[in-house]
């Protein structure tokens, strides 16, 4: 890829001469004609801050028409190009949505009149998550079923959620590290799904890890999940839903227990109303943690998910979770650099370079020295930088824990350093004058890094 036929902005690529937009080299919407490319590189080229009308060829009202073409033939979904109060337009990286995270909606109910309310609503949530661009983790194997022999219905959510998955993969994009759909199970797949699961798999959107059996399969599945699940939204629940909510929240990661009473005569399944109360209790401290830019408050947020009993319509109850999701805390980035201090140049490139580069892709930015560095930080993070020039021995040390804890990470180094590992690795020029050629050149290596389609385990 030529950077000077492009116009790129975070992860975002406008190809000059076809006038198609990229996104992590995943093309967006149709070209554009040569007015709309010569627009939309414009309000690309202002790098978020506002393309004023009088820097367009055009008149305002020409401007006007063309942006708008240019949102139709992007699609609904697209929502960067902003108006700022009639001075122009600027393009914004960061929107409200659910770009590369991954929901995991689990939990299981009893023989109750509340458990198809709880199906209908995990449908919709399902639908208007990856609208949002959002994943899903699941543990769909067997497909367990509750009720009279002529109104059985699945127990849990797994399937509920690939079912619906599967009819929009073709309609929505996943922009994430890996694969849309990670299912993470130790039993088989139900017979009565294989056909459904046989067109996942031809989709290429779901990774596949079947864990063997053993006493303690339960504890390997709930660490899997926790690891690629983002956010946890629990529904009823035994026991084991307390675990796993336990697991998310010690990563950092958030947690949204719903007030769905699915529970049956035996109670049995009563774990997501428990946790609500816990979090409510608690302020929502350790649960669930709202972007820095955000006007709201968790627990009010939290609070106005309640479905009422299961008497409010679904569609209002998934619009109020889908408001909360979207508010939430965007998952966070370590950059690790030498211990040498604040001038070496190890620091210098990680705060001039990798940490605003990192934040176009959406990244909160963890910025700090090799030395204090705790490993359970960069366990719960969604991605690891560690910058290895002059082989700093605490880098070193940070280097091999990451990959103990096979946590995703990136190498970058000075590019007269002999670094000890392989890929995935990023060399740097020492130059400062070389700032803005290193961050392009940064920007691209993250573009390739995060089209990967493949996840490990």
């Amino acid at each position: 890829m030529s950077i000077e036929s492009s116009v790129v902005y975070g992860p975002f690529r406008l190809d000059l001469g076809s006038g198609q937009l990229f996104k992590l080299d995943v093309p967006i919407g149709a070209p554009l004609t040569d007015m709309e490319r010569k627009v939309l590189s414009v309000i690309m080229s202002a790098k978020g801050k506002v393309a004023k009308y009088v820097a367009f060829e055009q008149s305002r009202s020409e401007v006007v028409w063309y942006v708008n073409a240019i949102k139709k033939k992007l699609g609904s979904s697209f929502r960067h190009i902003k108006n700022d109060r009639a001075n122009g337009y600027k393009f914004e990286l960061q929107t409200r949505d659910l770009n590369g995270r991954r929901v995991h909606i689990a939990g299981s109910g009893g023989a109750s009149k509340n458990l198809d309310y709880a199906h209908d609503l995990t449908r919709a949530l399902v639908s208007q998550i990856m609208q949002h661009g959002g994943g899903f983790v699941v543990s769909a194997g067997g497909d367990p079923e509750v009720g009279a022999t002529d109104h059985r219905r699945p127990q849990v959510f797994d399937w509920i959620v690939l079912e619906t998955a599967y009819k929009l993969l073709s309609s929505t994009r996943w922009f994430g590290a890996g694969k849309r759909i990670i299912n993470i199970h130790a039993d088989e797949i139900a017979e009565s799904r294989l056909e459904l699961w046989h067109s996942l798999l031809v989709s290429e959107e779901v990774d596949h890890f079947i864990l063997p059996q053993h006493p303690r399969v339960g504890d390997a599945v709930e660490e899997a999940q926790s690891r690629f699940g983002d956010i946890l939204i629990a529904i009823g629940g035994r026991l084991g839903l307390q675990m796993l909510a336990n697991r998310y929240r010690r990563l950092r990661k958030h947690v949204v227990p719903l007030d769905i009473d699915i529970a049956g005569r035996s109670r049995e399944f009563g774990t997501a109303l428990r946790l609500r109360a816990q979090a409510l209790q608690e302020h929502c401290e350790g649960w669930l943690s709202l972007r820095q830019d955000s006007k709201h408050s968790p627990v009010p947020l939290l609070e106005l998910t309640s479905t009422s009993s299961c008497t409010l319509g679904v569609d209002e109850v998934c619009s109020r979770i889908l408001n909360l999701l979207t508010e939430l805390d965007p998952p966070y980035c370590i950059v690790i650099f030498s211990s040498a201090g604040d001038k070496s140049q190890s620091s210098l490139w990680c705060n001039a370079v990798a940490t605003p580069v990192l934040q176009e892709f959406g990244f909160r930015i963890i910025c700090s020295e090799a030395h204090s560095v705790p490993t359970e930080s960069f366990k719960a993070a969604a991605l690891t930088v560690i910058d290895l020039t002059d082989l700093d021995p605490r880098c070193l040390l940070q280097a091999g824990a990451a990959i103990g804890a096979a946590v995703n990470f990136i190498w970058t180094a000075r590019e007269d350093t002999s670094v000890p590992f392989s890929e995935p690795i990023f060399r740097w020029s020492p130059q400062t004058g070389e700032i803005q050629e290193n961050a392009d050149l940064f920007r691209e290596y993250l573009t390739s890094y995060f089209s990967r389609r493949t996840a490990e385990i």
